[in-house]
């Protein structure tokens, strides 16, 4: 009995040992793990935080390219904005000087034009009376050849009676 009770206070011992050093190699394999995990947990935090930098970095570049392609894009149309009016000023500038070169000119002819209904009636008053009197002389220059014509006939008729009473008075002589 007593080496029975040897023989399992023995084994107790080699199976408190094994127990423990069970126990420590799960302790070490726990700590590695835990290790691994903090590890793992870091390095994936480093790169979520790579990418999140990246990202930041990318969407800053590009919104840099946009700016920057926004304010050519507006430098380009304000020029041609600037180049635009001082082209329509410079036109405007030449028109003013023409105008302003023929205002005399304008002037004189508004003058015509307010003075053209008395000078076309008077011109239309003139005409009229010249178609009068035209008309006049055609009608008295008518009836003049008219007259002479009657004149003509009358004396050729004339001519003829007188003709006739010759020849009856000869006639009657013989």
């Amino acid at each position: 009995m007593l080496q029975l009770e040897q023989q399992s206070e023995r084994d107790r011992e080699t199976l408190d040992r094994e127990i423990a050093d069970t126990r420590k190699i799960w302790q070490q394999e726990q700590e590695e793990f835990e290790t691994n995990s903090n590890e793992n947990r870091e390095l994936l935090s480093q790169q979520r935080q790579r990418q999140e930098e990246d990202y930041q970095y990318e969407t800053e570049r590009s919104r840099r390219i946009s700016t920057d392609d926004y304010e050519a894009t507006k430098r380009q149309i304000e020029r041609e904005i600037r180049e635009t009016t001082e082209a329509k000023e410079k036109d405007w500038a030449e028109r003013d000087r023409i105008l302003a070169t023929q205002q005399p000119l304008c002037e004189q002819y508004q003058q015509k034009v307010s003075a053209f209904p008395a000078e076309l009636e008077e011109a239309i008053k003139k005409a009229r009376e010249e178609g009068i009197r035209d008309a006049h002389q055609d009608a008295k220059v008518k009836a003049d050849l008219l007259e002479k014509e009657w004149e003509s006939t009358k004396q050729g008729y004339e001519l003829q009676v007188r003709s006739l009473e010759t020849k009856i008075e000869k006639q009657n002589a013989n």
